[in-house]
């Protein structure tokens, strides 16, 4: 197969330009410890952003209200700080001060910031350039500052993108605000496969076939999918352009009748991983990414399916009936004996490797058969079950490996969700401005993108 025929076209579009590399706080400095046993908000005041737009008629007002709402409610997410409310601020509105020498940190420290984020923009035509800084107020110094352009459609994505920044700063990792989650919705009547950002907005659909597509992959540098779908009546295996929407279906180089059941690249993006079934039995199979060099990965008289790497690309968990029912089995890429991951449940499947190598996500369904979001390390050991309310399926990792997104039922209908790593605080996610009744299913979280 010749390497046309499996990379997918693309249009390079690079959306947005940082002035610095993120980093630390200035000062070297970690303000915030990510596993405390006993974790303690960070008060961190956030403020509109400033309009600097020349001239009598200046840009949209709102868009400085909508840079700090973003700003404020990604730091919020991560459970680390506490926002203050604006009402309570008592800086004089007419100083709009931004910049370091012009701030009166008095100010800030009298309603309790320990942490300050201030900016400004401007806009000419559909350019937007915007300054944003991080200060500490009790010492009164800059922790960091940055500026980025983008096209004035992309003015949620900066703000993402300087969140992701101000997190790095003050815990020493950075965030994965500027990332997308793909999903599967029956909205339209058909399962599609959509892509919003990681809170909800900029819903896109990127497929239109008017069939059933499932099980979507993100390639590690964010700009295809991998999906299986029944467009020509087989479950197949295709690869889209997140970009432009250009398809191409995987064909092998000798006559395959059976059906796909979704892959994964490996992480620097040079392998992919598949199940395919021939008869009635499904294995494991590894290829190029230009379609070179096809193997059989598995081969056992069992179902073998839904293989992942480990972020070092050595080793793949896949699930297996081997031992009687689905479970976790663990292998190593170049091959050899596959190890039994999970004893415990019913059934176990769905896995997923954290972008740390620490953790496998997967689905545990216990003996009642309600089916939850577990968690294990790769040595069999720590496992813990993350959620206890209606019925999960297809956990997916945040690239900080900060957080969980899952779909459940448990308010009656299937949804995505979002949880910290350890499975506090799940919140649902919502398709903004994605209307019709349908279910929202099987998310896959992007890489980071826009570095």
């Amino acid at each position: 197969m010749s390497r046309r025929a499996i990379l997918i076209p693309l249009l390079a579009a690079a959306w947005l330009l940082a002035s610095a590399a993120p980093g630390r706080a200035q000062d070297g400095k970690v303000y915030i410890e990510i596993n405390p046993s006993d974790q303690r908000r960070l008060p961190i005041a956030v403020v509109d952003f400033v309009n600097a737009t020349p001239g009598p008629g200046g840009a949209d007002p709102s868009a400085g209200k909508t840079l700090a709402e973003v700003v404020a409610k990604d730091l919020e997410f991560t459970g680390l700080f506490r926002i203050l409310d604006p009402a309570g601020f008592i800086e004089d509105p007419k100083k709009q001060a931004v910049r370091l020498p012009d701030i009166d940190f008095s100010d800030w420290t009298m309603v309790g910031a320990e942490a300050l984020v201030k900016g400004r923009y401007r806009v000419d035509g559909q350019a937007l350039q915007v300054e944003a800084y991080l200060y500490d107020p009790l010492q009164q110094k800059q922790l960091l500052g940055r500026e980025y352009s983008a096209e004035v459609s992309a003015l949620r994505r900066v703000a993402h993108r300087f969140a992701s920044d101000v997190l790095e700063a003050l815990t020493g990792e950075r965030g994965a605000f500027d990332t997308r989650i793909a999903f599967v919705s029956t909205r339209t009547g058909t399962k599609e496969i959509y892509v919003m950002d990681y809170d909800g907005h900029n819903v896109r659909q990127v497929t239109q076939t008017r069939s059933i597509n499932l099980v979507p992959s993100w390639s590690p540098d964010g700009r295809k999918l991998a999906f299986v779908s029944f467009m020509e009546r087989n479950p197949d295996l295709f690869f889209l352009s997140v970009a432009d929407g250009s398809l191409l279906r995987l064909r092998l180089p000798f006559t395959w009748r059976g059906s796909f059941n979704g892959g994964a690249w490996s992480p620097r993006g040079d392998l992919f991983a598949f199940g395919a079934s021939r008869e009635g039995n499904s294995d494991i199979w590894i290829m190029n990414v230009d379609g070179s060099g096809l193997r059989q990965f598995t081969n056992h008289f069992a179902q073998d399916v839904a293989p992942a790497f480990s972020p070092d690309g050595r080793q793949i968990v896949f699930v297996s009936d081997r031992g009687g029912s689905p479970t976790l089995y663990v292998a190593d890429v170049r091959g050899g004996e596959a190890r039994r991951l999970v004893y415990e449940g019913r059934n176990n499947y769905s896995p997923a490797w954290s972008p740390k190598g620490d953790r496998i996500a997967f689905i545990c369904q216990n003996d009642r058969g309600r089916a939850d979001v577990c968690a294990i390390n790769p040595d069999g050991t720590g496992l813990a079950r993350l959620t206890s309310e209606g019925s999960s399926d297809s956990p997916t990792w945040s690239p900080d490996g900060r957080f969980l997104a899952f779909e459940s039922n448990r308010d009656g209908v299937r949804r995505i969700y979002i949880m910290n790593a350890n499975g506090a605080n799940p919140r649902r996610v919502v398709p903004v401005g994605l209307g019709g009744q349908g279910e929202d299913t099987a998310p896959a979280w992007s890489p980071r993108t826009g570095e």
